[in-house]
């Protein structure tokens, strides 16, 4: 399958990795990023580095898979919120919705917890 310019393997070999050999699935994680960095303008490569650099942050503080979800997509929140917050500092644009985003107090909205079964 191919996306963004890059050829991915198959969703059954994707899951194949996951299972057995989750250092190769890494490492094809990086390289497939790294392909994509590099297919970019130069101009941009600093900047995608830059966000990729944030990305791997954390990933590295995630304690499981639905937590780094949950930490990437208050990430990308966030993004958006500083987005539409500089947008109504330009002259003549309207935005529909509050004056300013509330920005969140970077603890996840969904809170993960363990539950004993005994």
């Amino acid at each position: 399958m191919k996306m963004m310019g890059v050829e991915l393997p198959s969703f059954d070999e994707l899951a194949r990795l996951a299972a057995d050999d989750p250092a190769a699935l890494e490492a094809l994680r990086q390289d497939l990023v790294a392909q994509h960095i590099a297919s970019r303008p130069e101009a941009k490569h600093q900047k995608l580095e830059r966000l990729q650099f944030r990305i791997n942050g954390v990933l590295r503080r995630a304690g499981n898979p639905l937590h780094a979800c949950v930490l990437l997509n208050q990430l990308m929140l966030d993004s958006t919120a500083n987005l539409l917050n500089e947008m109504r500092l330009l002259p003549h644009t309207e935005i529909d919705g509050p004056s300013q985003i509330a920005m969140s107090s970077k603890k996840p909205h969904l809170i993960l917890v363990s539950k004993n079964h005994g």
